[in-house]
């Protein structure tokens, strides 16, 4: 009997105890509030390992040959944000291209028009309505001359030595007379 006495006993102390845990109240009063805003947040997760892309793109350069060299790649694993440079050329032997082809430019613009044709130049109309005709270059007006065919090209002025009277001549459209 002993032993059941003790059992009661514990389960007594048991059922008492977890009624006086359960019934401990909070005291009355104002409940702590917290005012709610609508607002976007941010969710970064930083870690290391391997992560695999659910879509990639394949970056192909069309610069052939070996002129397109890396200068900069970022680093492995770095951080990036929108607008960050991931990775550079070196961009020397296309500068140096730009400034050998402006210089050829600018030669080709020095150089007198259409194989040493200049105002004096004395000339032969070679096409229609012209043709035959000798003249001399008045003007070599650098714009483009719409024709009456519709098509654009370089024109000059001749002034033509049998009646001293002026035409627009393409400038295609003539021979030059070497002295």
């Amino acid at each position: 009997m002993n032993r059941t006495a003790i059992a009661t006993a514990s389960l007594l102390a048991l059922v008492a105890g977890a009624v006086a845990l359960c019934s401990h109240r909070a005291p009355l009063g104002t409940p702590d509030t917290v005012a709610v805003s609508r607002a976007s947040f941010e969710v970064r997760v930083e870690t290391l390992g391997v992560l695999d892309a659910a879509r990639s793109f394949q970056v192909i350069s069309t610069v052939r040959g070996d002129r397109g060299k890396l200068v900069y790649v970022v680093d492995d694993g770095a951080s990036v944000n929108t607008g960050d440079v991931l990775a550079r050329f070196d961009a020397t032997p296309f500068e140096a291209d730009v400034l050998r082809l402006g210089g050829e430019v600018r030669a080709k613009e020095t150089t007198p028009v259409h194989g040493g044709m200049e105002v004096g130049s004395l000339l032969r109309v070679i096409r229609q309505p012209h043709f035959g005709r000798i003249g001399t270059v008045v003007d070599l007006p650098p714009e483009l001359h719409e024709l009456e065919s519709g098509s654009k090209a370089r024109v000059m002025v001749v002034e033509f030595m049998d009646d001293k009277s002026r035409a627009v001549v393409p400038r295609a459209n003539v021979e030059l007379i070497e002295a």
